[in-house]
């Protein structure tokens, strides 16, 4: 086996998170498997990130770029990777200190998948542990299939590629400002094996203000109108889960939107969310819209 045949290129995006990013650096370096490429790509940071990474200098690859979103930082960073596989890492998030060598070795000796994720963890901001997400319990049979991508559309998806598998699905797109790794979940999933290990060895971690005035769950619904466009005989064959999914995300767009009283619009989706699917919290959700749009607060 040459040298670098089994070489990782792990690409971590970040934008002004001079304070946590070192956690991400840090579980990188302290990985038992160390044949990576370790690139961080800043996406035009306006505080100190680029003096408090002066001190990794020869243990990672820095490259500082005007900012243009995290599609755009990984692009750049998958552009910049030079190993037979690749790993993402939010700035945000920490690795269990086996979880390269986990994913590698089954890699090596599995043969028929292009990537492989494992269970998570979550943990609050001080890194005290949330809790565990467990995937295995929400897919039957011995693998993750397309079907189980439509139906969960899970954010943070966080795997290891091989990096030819990534470059034939072609780039992040960076038209959307979320659900980027949902919409490339998918298109890997279309024509590729996932591989799932039964192992918590990401920690992810859950920021306080993911919900504000600005509501993205929309993204969602331009993700699945996408892949319904680009995919149309998958399309045809998942159409119950691709309905199913609409509905699940024109609701949980639209009790985001009724939360920062975007009542209308709120309402709006919520009936899109009907003509995919009835369901009871959808119309709970209509006749409360109506009843606290009088109410001084929600």
């Amino acid at each position: 086996m040459k040298p670098d045949s089994s070489l990782v290129s792990v690409i971590i995006p970040t934008y002004n998170r001079a304070s946590i990013i070192t956690d991400a650096i840090n579980s990188v370096l302290a990985q038992t498997f160390n044949n990576f490429q370790l690139i961080v790509v800043d996406d035009g940071s306006t505080d100190n990130t680029r003096d408090a990474l002066a001190s990794y200098r020869g243990k990672l690859e820095y490259f500082y770029k005007v900012n243009g979103g995290v599609s755009s930082a990984r692009n750049f960073g998958l552009r910049m990777a030079k190993g037979k596989y690749v790993a993402f890492l939010d700035s945000d998030d920490i690795w269990h200190s086996q979880r390269l060598e986990t994913l590698v070795n089954f890699m090596e000796h599995s043969g028929n998948y292009s990537a492989v994720f494992t269970d998570c963890e979550s943990i609050d901001g001080d890194g005290n542990m949330l809790e565990t997400t467990r995937f295995g319990e929400l897919y039957p049979g011995e693998e993750p299939s397309l079907l189980f991508f439509l139906e969960h559309m899970f954010s943070g998806f966080a795997c290891m590629c091989i990096r030819s598998a990534l470059l034939e699905v072609g780039e992040f797109d960076e038209t959307l400002r979320t659900a980027e790794d949902i919409d490339y979940a998918l298109r890997l999933a279309a024509h590729h094996r996932i591989a799932h290990i039964a192992s918590p060895l990401l920690k992810i971690r859950k920021s306080v203000d993911s919900l504000n005035s600005h509501v993205f769950t929309g993204n969602r619904i331009v993700v699945l109108r996408k892949f319904k466009e680009s995919h149309p005989e998958l399309a045809r064959r998942y159409r119950d889960a691709i309905n199913a999914s609409f509905a699940r995300v024109h609701l949980s767009y639209g009790e985001d939107l009724l939360w920062t009283r975007r009542m209308s619009e709120g309402r709006a989706q919520l009936f899109e969310s009907l003509g995919y699917q009835v369901n009871f919290k959808a119309l709970t959700l209509l006749v409360k819209s109506y009843v606290l749009q009088y109410w001084p607060r929600w």
